[in-house]
């Protein structure tokens, strides 16, 4: 018979940003709805509910203050890389301790052709 092939769960989730809820840039919002420590506990009890192998986090600020240690509370190991134009927000990916381990990280950019990508390291331009 066949063998199963290994099933890894993914989720990907934006987190908005601590900076970018701040000053009007969601006008319908309530403040307390878009305050960064009203919201960054729900964020990672509701990650954590996805029983997810690999979590990929779009506008992460505050990686080495709050996203690296609470994930690693909940049993993930991950990695950030930031954006070019405002390099304290980028993305991170978390990945399940002991399922899966990080053997290489590279960044690029979109904007890069690909024969370029992963050749240069992000960073101002």
């Amino acid at each position: 018979g066949d063998a199963k092939a290994p099933r890894v769960r993914v989720a990907s989730y934006n987190v908005l940003a601590a900076t970018h809820g701040i000053g009007g840039n969601f006008p319908l919002a309530a403040p307390a709805a878009l305050n960064w420590h009203n919201r960054r506990e729900r964020l990672v009890s509701e990650l954590a509910t996805y029983n997810a192998d690999v979590i990929a986090l779009q506008d992460v600020d505050n990686y080495r203050e709050w996203w690296q240690p609470h994930m690693i509370r909940i049993g993930y190991d991950g990695c950030f890389a930031p954006r070019t134009d405002e390099p304290r927000v980028g993305v991170a990916v978390f990945y399940r301790r002991g399922t899966l381990r990080l053997v290489r990280s590279e960044g690029f950019t979109l904007a890069d052709p690909p024969a370029l990508q992963g050749r240069r390291k992000l960073g101002r331009r």
